[in-house]
């Protein structure tokens, strides 16, 4: 076995192989050959800890540390290995990032490996990052990013080959690709194309110009802010969180009644008076009050980014985890909000949600106003996927499956509005046949703890 380490990188425009396909000629006679890819990585939001209450000190389950760099498997990646003549392409296994390919017995030279910003799951879905527009959405926009490794020789083992360099742009498609490893339930055949954008103003964001407007087709547009002023291309939640809108809305897209586009009566622009020193100003934050239709969008989006880096129980526990997640935090000392209590981990008699503190004393987002806080939102998705029961005998938990589909009962049942977004999911999950204790008992009484019932 031995351990090949790539350092050149170039851009390449991906065809539309199959895997195995022979480009020119053939091979009289062959040796099987194993080859395991590996993305370098370096990160800039892993391992902050939580700081407070029962869970401090814990972080993330999945790359903790990442930020000092990391190699990732490169799973289903897309990989062209050539000589002078002859050429196959193959998918890595999606399990293991491996691939057994042959060696051309009458041929004693080199070869040239390619690898691309493109990786597939066990589902045939896809993720890629490619050179193409950041405001549009067309039905394969730019050319695929590639890598190349020269002068590979193959041993009679199995070769391990490293690429990246901790390059900035494979950090993302690392995380993408992971992000689809995790959280792929339920689509099947789905495109997923991430831009960078690279504008003076730029912006991480599944939300722009036509990136929605495909979604009933099987593919979404994501674009990774790579400017000076913000650039989220090592920020692995952020990345996450972006895959996650775009999987919720491709698994809203692919059922009947469906529509392209983003969510209906979106609105950003709340703006009555908070408080609280827990309270973020601006908007999209943990902390921020919104209306409800912001709050289920970007708690979907939070849920499965912090799924995808968290475990609901840890290997070999017969508890449960309660879980990290880093909002644009990052560096060093970074901190990270607890999954099931507010504020980074503080919890108080009277400070259990963020609406305890963030809303002014006359009530501006209490009950029946429509509005909601991200952090909120967030932490009663987890709690109702990682349900303990704490009622009693209700400990049936939801399946990763089983939240897209709150996700998208909720869209499909149609008459949303800024505001009412709570009070159709509330419906929503009625319709998705799950044990009564859970869809009315459990989802409600998450809903008060959380403070999102509004």
């Amino acid at each position: 076995m031995k351990t090949i380490h790539g350092k050149q990188w170039v851009r390449g425009l991906l065809s539309s192989l199959v895997a195995g396909l022979v480009l020119f000629g053939g091979t009289s006679e062959a040796h099987a050959r194993r080859l395991c890819v590996k993305w370098e990585i370096r990160t800039e939001d892993s391992g902050g800890a939580v700081p407070n209450g029962p869970n401090a000190g814990d972080t993330e389950d999945k790359y903790s540390g990442a930020d000092g760099g990391a190699n990732a498997s490169a799973l289903g990646v897309r990989v062209r290995i050539s000589r002078p003549g002859w050429a196959q392409t193959y998918n890595t296994e999606p399990s293991t990032g491996c691939i057994t390919w042959n060696e051309d017995n009458g041929y004693s030279g080199n070869y040239d490996v390619r690898v691309y910003g493109y990786q597939t799951d066990a589902n045939d879905n896809y993720v890629r990052i490619h050179t193409g527009s950041n405001s549009t959405c067309s039905s394969y926009p730019g050319s695929t990013y590639s890598y190349l490794v020269t002068d590979y020789d193959p041993s009679s083992g199995t070769d391990t080959m490293r690429v990246g360099d901790e390059i900035a742009r494979w950090t993302t498609q690392a995380m993408m690709g992971y992000s689809l490893y995790r959280y792929h339930d339920g689509i099947y055949g789905k495109d997923f194309h991430v831009a960078f954008d690279t504008r003076s103003s730029c912006g991480s964001s599944a939300h722009y110009g036509s990136s929605n407007s495909y979604i009933t087709q099987g593919r979404h547009c994501l674009r990774v802010s790579d400017c000076s002023s913000d650039n989220d291309r090592r920020w692995k939640f952020i990345i996450a969180h972006e895959f996650g809108h775009a999987l919720a809305a491709i698994h809203y897209g692919d059922k009947d009644g469906a529509s392209n586009g983003g969510e209906p009566g979106s609105d950003t622009g709340w703006s009555a008076s908070t408080t609280g020193s827990g309270c973020s100003g601006g908007t999209y934050s943990i902390g921020t009050v919104e209306w409800s239709s912001i709050a289920f969008r970007e708690g979907f989006a939070h849920f499965i980014a912090g799924r995808v880096f968290n475990d609901r129980i840890l290997d070999g526990s017969t508890g449960y985890h309660e879980g990290a997640f880093n909002w644009q935090g990052g560096g060093s000392g970074s901190t990270a909000e607890d999954l099931q209590r507010p504020n980074k981990g503080s919890l108080s008699a009277s400070q259990s949600r963020y609406d305890d503190y963030c809303c002014t004393a006359n009530g501006s987002c209490g009950s029946g106003t429509g509005a909601g806080i991200i952090g909120d939102w967030h932490r009663f998705l987890w709690d109702f996927y990682t349900n303990q029961g704490f009622l009693g005998a209700c400990t049936t938990m939801p399946t990763k499956l089983n939240m897209l589909w709150l996700y998208t009962r909720t869209r499909l049942l149609g008459g949303l509005t800024r505001s009412n977004y709570f009070s159709k999911m509330q419906q929503g999950v009625e319709d998705m046949n799950l044990p009564s204790c859970l869809e009315t008992g459990m989802f409600n009484a998450y809903a008060d703890l959380n403070g999102i019932d509004q």
